[in-house]
């Protein structure tokens, strides 16, 4: 067999093996298996906190609107430490920044609240289903008023 071919061959494998990891991975995480549309809704002034909402996922009827979200946060490192993630030889794109945090959101948004001026009211959705018994304040959050303002607006304006 030519060395070509062998090689030809080899990639064909790799990449067969990681388009399987990654369909495991996906199917394995309900966010990464349904999303297909991430959108950026909000973002702090350094860039070191996001939060981004699936398009897709996009569900309601009338004022009432799920969504699914996640928030991600980065912090910066202090001087002199290291990933621990690493090894001695590893470097990692910014040395500056750590393992981000993570967390995912189903959310209920009452967009008639938000177009009324009153208190812009939500309800996080666990992920079994059920809902938070009182609503809260959107406002009080940055990211969690960027996310409404986007879905209510999307709610408006109706699918691009």
């Amino acid at each position: 067999m030519s060395t070509l071919l062998r090689q030809l061959i080899s990639k064909a494998v790799g990449y067969a093996t990681a388009l399987a990891l990654f369909s495991v991975i996906a199917l394995a995480s309900p966010h990464l298996a349904q999303a297909a549309h991430w959108h950026l809704t909000g973002q702090s002034p350094d860039g070191l906190a996001q939060q981004f909402v699936d398009i897709d996922s996009l569900r309601g009827a009338g004022d009432l609107w799920t969504v699914e979200s996640y928030f991600i946060q980065y912090r910066q490192r202090d001087e002199g430490q290291r990933d621990e993630r690493q090894s001695d030889e590893g470097q990692r794109d910014d040395p500056s920044v750590a393992q981000p945090t993570r967390a995912d959101y189903t959310t209920k948004y009452d967009c008639a609240s938000l177009a009324s001026g009153e208190t812009h009211r939500y309800k996080d959705i666990a992920p079994d289903g059920s809902e938070s018994e009182q609503w809260g304040d959107a406002s009080a959050d940055v990211f969690n008023q960027a996310t409404m303002n986007y879905v209510c607006q999307y709610r408006a304006a109706g699918p691009a």
